[in-house]
Protein backbone atom coordinates (compact mmCIF):
# COMPACT_ATOMS: atom_id res chain seq x y z
CA UNK A 1 0.00 0.00 0.00
CA UNK A 2 1.00 3.43 -0.66
CA UNK A 3 0.22 6.89 0.51
CA UNK A 4 1.42 10.23 0.22
CA UNK A 5 3.73 11.62 2.96
CA UNK A 6 4.89 15.48 2.80
CA UNK A 7 4.92 18.46 5.30
CA UNK A 8 7.01 18.80 8.80
CA UNK A 9 6.58 14.47 8.82
CA UNK A 10 8.99 13.80 5.75
CA UNK A 11 10.92 17.64 6.02
CA UNK A 12 11.73 17.43 9.51
CA UNK A 13 13.99 14.04 9.40
CA UNK A 14 15.54 15.06 5.38
CA UNK A 15 16.55 18.31 7.39
CA UNK A 16 17.80 16.31 10.08
CA UNK A 17 20.05 13.90 8.12
CA UNK A 18 21.38 16.55 5.93
CA UNK A 19 22.67 17.94 9.35
CA UNK A 20 23.90 15.33 10.24
CA UNK A 21 25.49 14.51 7.18
CA UNK A 22 27.28 18.12 7.11
CA UNK A 23 28.25 18.11 10.93
CA UNK A 24 30.00 14.48 10.22
CA UNK A 25 32.16 16.22 7.17
CA UNK A 26 32.35 19.56 9.40
CA UNK A 27 34.32 17.01 12.10
CA UNK A 28 36.41 15.51 10.16
CA UNK A 29 37.83 18.56 8.21
CA UNK A 30 38.24 20.02 12.00
CA UNK A 31 35.29 22.14 11.95
CA UNK A 32 32.91 22.92 14.91
CA UNK A 33 29.43 21.65 14.40
CA UNK A 34 26.61 23.32 13.19
CA UNK A 35 24.91 25.19 16.16
CA UNK A 36 21.08 25.84 16.41
CA UNK A 37 22.63 28.20 19.67
CA UNK A 38 25.47 29.10 20.47
CA UNK A 39 27.85 32.04 21.05
CA UNK A 40 27.73 33.07 17.08
CA UNK A 41 24.01 32.42 16.96
CA UNK A 42 22.03 29.86 15.03
CA UNK A 43 24.66 29.18 12.78
CA UNK A 44 22.85 26.34 10.90
CA UNK A 45 19.74 28.19 10.54
CA UNK A 46 22.26 31.06 9.18
CA UNK A 47 24.40 28.67 7.00
CA UNK A 48 21.23 26.96 5.50
CA UNK A 49 19.32 29.90 4.36
CA UNK A 50 22.99 31.59 2.95
CA UNK A 51 22.95 28.65 0.09
CA UNK A 52 20.50 30.46 -2.23
CA UNK A 53 19.64 28.85 -5.13
CA UNK A 54 22.79 26.96 -5.88
CA UNK A 55 21.58 24.28 -3.26
CA UNK A 56 17.99 24.98 -2.70
CA UNK A 57 15.87 24.59 -5.84
CA UNK A 58 12.71 26.88 -5.52
CA UNK A 59 9.35 25.39 -5.61
CA UNK A 60 7.03 27.72 -7.44
CA UNK A 61 3.75 26.32 -7.91
CA UNK A 62 1.92 23.82 -6.31
CA UNK A 63 -0.62 24.28 -3.01
CA UNK A 64 -1.55 22.43 0.43
CA UNK A 65 -4.87 22.76 1.31
CA UNK A 66 -7.54 25.28 0.39
CA UNK A 67 -6.08 28.49 2.20
CA UNK A 68 -5.41 30.46 -0.34
CA UNK A 69 -2.19 32.19 -0.34
CA UNK A 70 -1.00 31.22 2.75
CA UNK A 71 -1.10 27.76 1.44
CA UNK A 72 0.59 28.51 -2.46
CA UNK A 73 3.93 28.40 -3.28
CA UNK A 74 5.40 30.84 -5.84
CA UNK A 75 8.95 32.34 -6.16
CA UNK A 76 11.24 32.67 -3.60
CA UNK A 77 9.88 31.98 0.24
CA UNK A 78 6.97 30.90 1.08
CA UNK A 79 5.07 29.22 3.74
CA UNK A 80 4.42 26.33 1.95
CA UNK A 81 8.14 25.37 0.65
CA UNK A 82 10.04 27.63 2.52
CA UNK A 83 13.17 28.34 0.71
CA UNK A 84 12.87 25.36 -1.68
CA UNK A 85 14.17 21.62 -1.78
CA UNK A 86 17.45 20.87 -0.85
CA UNK A 87 19.76 19.43 -4.14
CA UNK A 88 22.55 17.16 -3.62
CA UNK A 89 25.73 18.26 -2.59
CA UNK A 90 23.82 20.40 0.20
CA UNK A 91 25.33 18.51 3.24
CA UNK A 92 28.90 19.28 1.32
CA UNK A 93 27.96 23.31 0.94
CA UNK A 94 27.16 23.02 4.78
CA UNK A 95 30.14 21.71 5.56
CA UNK A 96 32.26 23.70 3.72
CA UNK A 97 30.92 26.66 5.25
CA UNK A 98 32.77 28.48 7.86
Amino acid sequence: MWFKVGGTSLSAPIWGAIIASADQLRATAGKPHLASDGPDGDTAHTDVYALGSSYLRDITAGSNGRCGAECTAGPGYDTVTGLGSPTAGVDGALAAMK
